[in-house]
């Protein structure tokens, strides 16, 4: 661990590249890049102090995928990058298994949640020690979803077929606080998305979405839907959204459709994994990327004029932030992080990495009042609004969550980091 820990910390040194560019539609598809090689650790060197946890004032913690319940990937905080530094580093114990890896993770009680296999994990967020952790069975067939946490409790979805359960445990101490039926296939999922009095799950034999009441467990409502992997649904304002091949809208209370389907998908849909959640904008705009098949497009729906507003082709990875009328995508030909117009697609500015062969775009975008970060598959940036240049760059790649204690947390691979930046 401490060589890991050396390794962080010399990265933090590393130049950052890139600059800004004019549109331009992308090239053809590119071989999916390989993973990215580690240099040897240096010299060994103290762990980093750790410092109180301190939490933002009104400021809700990393929940569910993509922060909240409308996934904007959005905190509203500034941070100075001076400030940045090492807290700790985790390892998910090996079993062999080639699904151990980690997931992406939510905050919650000073703790932080990640599922590796058929393990959910506690971690301190002030140590990484080991708070608890639960097993959901049969390693064999791990399908354990990433978790959500809401209220006190952590959500997960485990299981396969007639067998699959969404869990309730309390956060502090992981005692078990419902279990409730469900049913799947073999589709794997994003994390639940908690909203108000429910959870929401994708699930159902041949595809669809349920809703559990989040205290008791007791099921609300169950609507089928199309059959498909790597989704969750949105939700706001007493309505959820639903992307897989069109944009649906139902009502949260029961689920009833809240008129037909908005289709929206530029290239057929293939039964690819969706692989992303729709991003809810302002004024009844959603945002959705149509599959996560290298070629594809970035989508935005008009839920009051129940239409597709815009459609950008191109071969889009992740999931898309979204905050003050700009929507953040990452672009896979040319590598780059595109800043949109929320009302027409208009490309504003874009940032580039440097140039690195096999280099690939990995993750989601996280953005905050002043910095937008995102992923390589060699690399964190972080992004500054006002310049549009590189500030921070860390030489290990990750999906990103930043909880109410001002911790910046990579996951990639079996491994958790957690970074102090506040």
């Amino acid at each position: 661990m401490k060589g890991l820990l050396v390794l962080l910390l010399l990265s933090l040194l590393a130049g950052c590249g890139g600059g800004d560019g004019g549109p331009g539609q992308p090239p053809s598809a590119t071989a999916p890049a390989a993973p990215p090689t580690w240099p040897p650790p240096a010299a060994p060197l103290p762990a980093p102090a750790l410092t109180p946890l301190v939490a933002w004032e009104g400021i809700a913690d990393w929940e569910t995928f993509q922060s909240n319940p409308g996934h904007t990937g959005y905190v509203p905080v500034r941070l100075d990058p001076a400030r940045f530094s090492l807290r700790w580093h985790w390892d998910a114990p090996d079993t062999g298994l080639s699904s151990d890896r980690i997931s992406a993770v939510v905050t919650g009680s000073n703790q932080v949640y990640a599922a590796v296999g058929t393990r959910l994990y506690a971690r301190s967020e002030f140590d990484g020690n080991a708070a608890w952790h639960r097993d959901f069975g049969d390693p064999a067939a791990p399908l354990t979803s990433p978790p959500a946490s809401s209220a006190g409790s952590v959500y997960v979805v485990a299981g396969r077929g007639s067998a699959t359960r969404l869990y309730a445990m309390a956060e502090g101490n992981g005692a078990l606080r419902f279990i409730a039926p469900m049913e799947t296939q073999s589709e794997t999922y994003l994390a639940p998305t908690v909203s108000e009095d429910k959870v929401l799950a994708p699930g159902g034999r041949f595809g669809g979405l349920y809703a559990f009441y989040a205290t008791s467990g007791l099921q609300a409502w169950f609507v089928p839907g199309t059959q498909a992997d790597q989704w969750t649904p949105a939700a706001a304002g007493g309505q959820v959204y639903v992307y897989t091949d069109s944009l649906s809208v139902l009502a949260a209370y029961d689920g009833t459709p809240q008129g037909k389907p908005i289709p929206g998908t530029a290239f057929p849909y293939t039964g690819a994994p969706v692989g992303s959640a729709p991003v809810l904008g302002a004024l009844g705009m959603v945002f959705a990327l149509n599959g996560a098949a290298r070629e594809n497009a970035l989508l935005a729906f008009d839920t009051i004029g129940k239409r597709l507003a815009w459609s950008v082709p191109g071969q889009y990875a992740g999931n898309p932030a979204y905050a003050g009328g700009r929507v953040y995508a990452l672009a896979r030909a040319p590598l780059r992080l595109e800043v949109r117009a929320e009302v027409d697609a208009t490309l504003l500015w874009q940032w580039s990495p440097p140039l690195e062969d096999g280099v690939d775009a990995f993750g989601d975008v996280l953005i905050t009042d002043n910095l937008v970060f995102f992923s390589t598959t060699s690399a964190v940036f972080a992004i500054d609004l006002a310049s549009r240049r590189a500030v921070w760059r860390l030489n290990q790649p990750g999906r990103l969550a930043l909880s109410a204690n001002g911790i910046l947390y990579i996951a990639y691979g079996r491994g958790l980091t957690a970074f102090n930046v506040r």
